[in-house]
């Protein structure tokens, strides 16, 4: 039987495949699915699978601005999503600087994110009132060609 709390996530899981799959295709815009492995240090350290869409949109001066949306699990707790997070990026082509805002299904609570992101790498803080800051380092795959 499905919870409220379960048909919320399962609710963010669809939006989220659904931005994938809607994301238009444009001669100077790249959009790419991205799946990684981080390390999170909350009150608890955190091993977190990670998946989404990341969009952007290059200039003529190679400089990346847009939005990614990305689903975490805490592969320790269960089947069921953790986080859910939509972030604003802008940078060269190989680092971006993130900042954006996702929700904590298991604390179920709102948080704030800033960040870097690279084609291998990502790093930045999640930042929660109620649960206070939670430093991630993780890696991705590639994200631009």
């Amino acid at each position: 039987m499905l919870t409220a709390k379960g048909a919320l996530r399962a609710g963010f899981v669809a939006t989220a495949l659904g931005m994938m799959a809607a994301a238009p295709a444009q001669a100077d815009s790249n959009t790419k699915a991205v799946l990684g492995i981080q390390m999170s240090f909350g009150s608890r350290v955190t091993p977190e699978l990670f998946t989404g869409v990341v969009h952007a949109d290059k200039s003529s001066s190679s400089h990346y601005t847009g939005a990614k949306a990305l689903v975490y699990w805490d592969f320790t707790q269960g089947p069921m999503p953790d986080k859910f997070k939509v972030v604003a990026l802008t940078g060269p082509k190989h680092i971006q600087a993130e900042v954006g805002a996702g929700y904590s299904f298991s604390q179920s609570t709102p948080f704030f994110t800033g960040g870097v992101s690279g084609n291998h790498l990502t790093a930045g803080v999640d930042f929660s009132p109620s649960a206070g800051l939670a430093p991630y380092v993780g890696v991705q795959t590639p994200r631009y060609p």
